[in-house]
């Protein structure tokens, strides 16, 4: 996982909530659909996909995590994207429920016996699922770790 994020940073893929010094949250988000998952009649480059979505302990529940979803998706619409898309671990009923709650539709289940994951949704590009949520900047983090792009806060429109 550490290899897929440092690659992520080398592409400006990265994104971070920061609160202070300290990283709160981070998400990758790019255009690279698996291949396992998402095939050509799912059209995947009319889409931006959500990985490694990670919220430090302490700020779980704070709404970090279905901010930068919700920031992903404002991206996705940017870019003239259709679907913003995702996947899960398919014993993760839990995450499965959370994402349902965001707007997120069940496209289909994949079941390779090499993947844990292959629960695979999706929602419009430009949806958000909630309101404004607050910390210090959110940055893009570049290859050399410098900011890329710095908000104050999170809100449905990806601000």
């Amino acid at each position: 996982m550490q290899q897929r994020i440092e690659d992520a940073v080398g592409r400006a893929e990265c994104y971070v909530a920061v609160d202070g010094f300290r990283i709160a949250a981070m998400a990758i988000v790019d255009e690279l659909a698996d291949p396992e998952f998402w095939h050509e009649e799912d059209e995947p480059r009319d889409a931006l996909y959500v990985h490694r979505v990670i919220v430090d302990r302490g700020y779980a529940g704070s709404g970090l995590g279905e901010a930068l979803v919700d920031f992903a998706s404002k991206l996705a619409a940017d870019r003239g994207k259709s679907w913003l898309r995702l996947d899960a671990w398919r014993t993760n009923l839990a995450l499965h429920g959370y994402y349902r709650r965001q707007g997120f539709d069940h496209v289909r289940t994949v079941s390779l016996p090499h993947r844990g994951s292959g629960v695979l949704f999706q929602r419009r590009a430009g949806e958000a699922s909630r309101g404004t949520v607050r910390f210090e900047r959110m940055e893009r983090m570049g290859p050399e770790g410098e900011e890329l792009r710095q908000g104050g806060s999170l809100d449905g429109e990806g601000r």
